[in-house]
């Protein structure tokens, strides 16, 4: 049981991508970058879902999506929100 653990916290370490936006997505649309960074986290949590215990999951899926509300609040436009705000649901409707 212990190794199982251990191998789903280190799948879930390698899955989570470190993404930095390109400076083309910054410049067209400030957090279209960002969405789309948090989008990819999203798909990699329903990949790993199928593999991993979901209770092994809810305290990365939850501060992910603890991540989408606070990038959400501190956007400058409707445009960035609404993007972001369309990520959140995403990742709200994976955590249920």
């Amino acid at each position: 049981m212990h190794r199982r653990t251990l191998l789903g916290g280190v799948v879930a370490a390698a899955a989570t991508p470190v993404i930095s936006p390109t400076p083309a997505a910054d410049a067209t649309d400030g957090g279209g970058g960002q969405a789309a960074a948090l989008r990819l986290s999203t798909s990699a949590y329903r990949r790993l879902d199928g593999s991993t215990p979901s209770r092994d999951l809810y305290d990365t899926v939850e501060s992910h999506i603890r991540l989408i509300q606070s990038i959400t609040r501190s956007a400058n436009s409707d445009g960035d929100r609404t993007r972001l705000a369309a990520v959140g649901s995403e990742a709200a409707s994976f955590a249920g």
